[in-house]
């Protein structure tokens, strides 16, 4: 499905030493943290993609749909996006992208592939290393030949398993690139509910209303963290934010390395890109990200991003979990 929209483009505003996104904040006390601060600066008449537009939020803490009518607007929604994207199946992504602006690079920020506990609906969070499953390991092939015609020269992903490997596989594509890891990508920590199948009739429903109510505190305060050492929508945001901006200081040539593959996990990729489209990382759960859902986003020398494809999967649409 094309959809034709005039996306937010942002200065994300990292750190006193970045000379990479924008605006400079004052002075800070090495004592304090420095914020993040995601500030909307203008609109572009940017085109944005979006490869499918399903009901799933697809991370770690999505709820199934809860009535009968909710279950019957996925099922359309699934069956309209599917139907739409029908014939774009043999037009490479590379195809679908505009032009990279001069001075400017271009992030592909990707979902791993599927887990057993994907498959099951367990909440893995970032304190349960759990790898690929074989279905997993076919999602990351086809999201590495997806990208096959595009020039990467590095490849990030998240110290987790799940990405790592996914990141691993897009590295025997493009074998010539620089692998770079960093736990600062990690999946959000959800506290006393990871290990749990939040969705399963075995689970007391005491614990799931407990969980729903947290939920929605959680994505309504970016302060609040997820009770038993979880995290906020705000720890989440800084670290993956400062994750992506160290590795464009360290590759910091946009003729050198134009093109970067970042490996990420569901609920930080919502928050990553809350921050950067709308500046305001409470914007994360209208964001959707199934298994190796591919997002490209552009950002120029003065720290301006546009985001140009929004979790496109069209290269595994057959093959991931629709919720």
């Amino acid at each position: 499905m094309k959809v034709f929209v005039s996306p937010l483009v942002c200065h994300l505003t990292l750190f006193p030493t970045s000379p990479l996104f924008g605006v400079s904040p004052s002075p800070r006390t090495p004592s304090t943290p420095f914020p993040i601060v995601t500030t909307p600066s203008r609109r572009s008449n940017t085109r944005l993609f979006m490869g499918d537009i399903f009901s799933s939020n697809g991370d770690d803490a999505t709820p199934r749909p809860t009535s009968p009518t909710d279950q019957n607007n996925s099922n359309s929604n699934s069956a309209s996006a599917d139907s739409s994207n029908t014939n774009m199946n043999s037009v490479p992504l590379s195809q679908l992208l505009p032009p990279l602006k001069a001075n400017s690079r271009r992030i592909y920020l990707i979902r791993h592939g599927e887990t057993d506990w994907n498959k099951e609906g367990k909440i893995q969070g970032g304190g349960y290393d759990i790898p690929l499953n074989a279905n997993g390991q076919s999602q990351a092939k086809a999201v590495a030949k997806a990208l096959q015609e595009i020039p990467l020269t590095v490849i990030l992903s998240s110290t987790l398993s799940r990405a790592k490997e996914t990141a691993d596989i897009l590295w025997q594509e493009h074998p010539n690139c620089q692998r770079e890891l960093d736990g600062g990508l990690k999946e959000m920590g959800f506290g006393e509910f990871e290990g749990l199948a939040i969705h399963s009739p075995e689970l007391p429903e005491e614990t799931k209303a407990r969980f729903k109510t947290i939920g929605r505190q959680v994505n309504g305060n970016p302060e609040m963290r997820f009770p038993g050492g979880g995290e906020s929508s705000n720890m989440v945001q800084e670290r993956a934010c400062k994750a992506i901006d160290t590795v464009l200081q360290k590759y910091p040539s946009a003729t050198d390395h134009p093109h970067i593959a970042v490996v990420s996990h569901g609920r930080t990729n919502k928050v990553l890109i809350a921050s950067i489209v709308y500046g305001d990382v409470q914007k994360f759960p209208t964001i959707k990200q199934k298994n190796t859902a591919i997002n490209v986003l552009d950002v120029d020398e003065d720290g301006n991003w546009d985001i140009r494809v929004l979790d496109y999967i069209d290269h595994v649409k057959d093959n991931v979990i629709i919720r």
